[in-house]
């Protein structure tokens, strides 16, 4: 029992280095600084953070940075390379260029390039499917569905809403998901776990959600970071290994969708592809995915979910 409650407890540390990190990444981060920062010795720290982590706590900074400034290559028009670099943390423009190249086999320019031309032909195939349809239906526009369905090979018809809509910010409890999102059931069972005995889940406005860190198309799905949680009252106390964060609120492009599991991933492409033919311009924050029911319970056994992007 005594080294059980002990490995939670340092899950429950390096979660709280993550979101340390994930909030302070453009600032000098350093071992000894982050060690001091939550009352532990560097020399032990730096071994406990590989053992559970799985990467070295120099290596997990450099990612983080190296994500956001990935991000920002690919969703922001305006800045420039180097605004980017020193954005997203990094010390000088030549570093930031060695280590980015180091890991995506390609300068960040070459990086942008690429995502903007990708986003260019995405713009010019809707525009020539509208022009199409156009022609055929006198006086009728092609609708989003319809765009979808002829763009996304091999869509299913799905039943959805896309508004945008101004997001709360929510206080929840979550599980650390890395990994493949199509494998992320047994953290919610360990999140439901402690949250049924707790009465979580017997107050009716609660929300379960997946908050997602990162963009799968850039960090791939083997690092890809979700956060499996449980809206929760402010004033909860959450024990170990579990964390406790307020999740920001905010304009999000909200998507309503009645899917089956392995729907998802087309699910995102019908939001992005939104975000494309709508012009909307991405803030760098936290995609969500809220669950609206229990899909054992639904006659197709389908999950109605909300797909949240974060929106200026």
């Amino acid at each position: 029992m005594q080294k059980r409650s002990s490995y939670n407890r340092y899950i429950k540390m390096v979660n709280d280095v993550v979101d340390y990190i994930n909030q302070h990444y453009t600032d000098e981060l350093s071992l000894a600084l982050i060690s001091n920062h939550i009352g532990v010795s560097s020399f032990h720290f730096h071994r406990l953070f590989s053992q559970i982590a799985g990467i070295s706590l120099n290596r997990f900074i450099t990612l983080v940075r190296l994500t956001k400034a990935a991000t920002l290559l690919k969703n922001n028009r305006e800045m420039t390379i180097t605004e980017i670099a020193y954005s997203s943390g990094f010390s000088s423009l030549s570093l930031f260029s060695r280590v980015f190249v180091k890991h995506y086999a390609m300068t960040p320019t070459d990086f942008q390039q690429k995502q903007q031309g990708v986003e260019q032909e995405e713009l010019a195939k809707v525009d020539y499917l509208i022009a199409e349809y156009s022609k055929n239906v006198q006086n009728k526009t092609l609708n989003f569905m319809e765009v979808c369905k002829i763009i996304i090979k091999n869509f299913t018809i799905m039943e959805f809403k896309i508004e945008e809509r101004v997001l709360d910010t929510l206080t929840v409890a979550y599980v650390r998901h890395i990994g493949d999102y199509r494998e992320i059931g047994k953290s919610y069972e360990k999140l439901f776990e402690w949250a049924f005995p707790r009465g979580v889940m017997s107050q009716s406005s609660y929300k379960v959600l997946t908050a997602y860190h990162d963009d799968p198309a850039i960090v791939g799905l083997e690092g890809l970071r979700q956060d499996v949680c449980i809206s929760i009252p402010m004033d909860m106390k959450v024990e170990e290994p579990l964390g406790k964060v307020v999740l920001e609120g905010g304009k999000y492009v909200v998507g309503r969708f009645e899917i089956k599991i392995e729907e998802f991933a087309q699910a995102w492409e019908t939001m992005c592809l939104y975000i494309v033919q709508n012009d909307c311009k991405l803030r760098l924050a936290k995609s969500y995915e809220f669950h609206l029911n229990n899909f054992k319970e639904h006659p197709e056994q389908k999950i109605i979910a909300e797909l949240c992007l974060p929106i200026e």
